[in-house]
C-alpha cells in the first residue's frame, strides 16, 4: 500500500518446516524494516533496522538468534545459537561496519559455548575489520583481538590469541587438527591465517609443568595436512606434550 512518496509492505510466507515475515516501508529514500523474522525448524532469526538506499547505502540493524542452527539454511556446520546483535555502518564505498555480539546458553561444534565481542571497521578506504572477542566452547576460553584482513572473503587473519583450557586435545573438535592429551595449558602469541595455511607465531605459555615458546604452522593445503612446531623451553617435562615434535632448544 501507498503512494507516490511512501510505500509499505507486509509479507507472510509459509510451507512445511519454515516461515519467514516482512514489513517495512519505503520513505524518502530510506528503507525502515519494522520486522525480519525467518524460521527453519526451531531455528529462529529476527531482525530490524533501516538502510538508506542513496551511493553510501548507510545502515542500522538489530537481531536476535534463536536456537539458530546454520545448517538449517545454507551448508554450514550444525550449531545452536542463542544471542542478539546490533550493527551500523555503511556499504559503499568501502564496507564500514561497528557491530556488538552476544552469545549465550549455545552449541559449537557439539560443544556448550558462549561469548560476546565487537566489531569495528579500521579504516575509511579498507575493508579491514578490528575484533576483540572473548569465548568459551567447552572447557577452552580464547580471548582474540586482532585484524580481519578483508572479511567478506574471510581468507586472512592477523591476531593476537590468548587460549587456555584442560587439555590441547580439546581443541580438535575446534579446529579439527589433532593434538596430544596434555594438563591444563594457557598460551599466548599471534594467530595468522591466509589461505590453507595457519600459523601461531611467538608464542609463549604453560603446559602443565612445562614453559613453551615457539611457533606452531598447520599447512591444510595438503593431504595429509602438514604440521610443523619449533619449541624452546626452559623447564620442559616430555610427559607434558606425549608427542613426536621436535624440541629445538631446551635447558633441561
Amino acid at each position: 500500500a501507498g503512494g507516490a512518496a511512501r510505500q509499505e509492505m507486509r509479507l507472510a510466507l509459509s510451507g512445511k518446516g519454515y516461515r519467514f515475515r516482512f514489513a517495512g516501508a519505503f520513505d524518502d529514500g530510506v528503507l525502515k524494516v519494522s520486522e525480519a523474522f525467518a524460521r527453519a525448524g526451531r531455528s529462529q532469526v529476527a531482525a530490524r533496522g533501516v538502510i538508506a538506499l542513496d551511493e553510501q547505502k548507510a545502515f542500522t540493524l538489530n537481531g536476535r538468534l534463536t536456537e539458530f542452527d546454520p545448517a538449517q539454511f545454507s551448508k554450514y556446520p550444525r550449531a545452536r545459537i542463542n544471542g542478539h546483535f546490533k550493527a551500523k555502518g555503511e556499504v559503499s564505498p568501502v564496507m564500514q561496519v561497528a557491530a556488538d555480539l552476544r552469545m549465550l546458553d549455545s552449541e559449537l561444534f557439539g560443544l556448550p559455548a558462549a561469548g560476546s565481542g565487537t566489531l569495528r571497521s579500521r579504516r575509511l578506504d579498507q575493508p579491514d575489520v578490528a575484533v576483540d572477542v572473548s569465548a568459551r566452547v567447552g572447557n577452552t576460553r580464547a580471548v582474540i583481538k586482532g585484524t580481519l584482513r578483508d572479511p567478506a572473503q574471510l581468507r586472512a587473519l592477523d591476531l593476537r590469541l590468548s587460549l587456555e583450557g584442560a587439555s590441547l586435545a580439546d581443541l580438535y573438535p575446534i579446529i579439527g587438527v589433532p593434538l596430544p592429551p596434555t594438563p591444563a595449558y594457557r598460551i599466548r602469541g599471534q594467530l595468522l591465517h591466509r589461505d590453507a595455511l595457519w600459523e601461531l607465531r611467538e608464542f609463549s605459555g604453560i603446559v602443565g609443568g612445562s614453559d613453551l615458546a615457539g611457533d606452531f604452522r598447520i599447512d591444510r593445503s595438503r593431504d595429509p595436512q602438514s604440521r610443523r612446531a619449533d619449541l624452546t623451553s626452559q623447564r620442559l617435562d616430555l610427559a607434558d606434550l606425549a608427542t613426536p615434535y621436535r624440541v629445538a632448544r631446551s635447558e633441561e
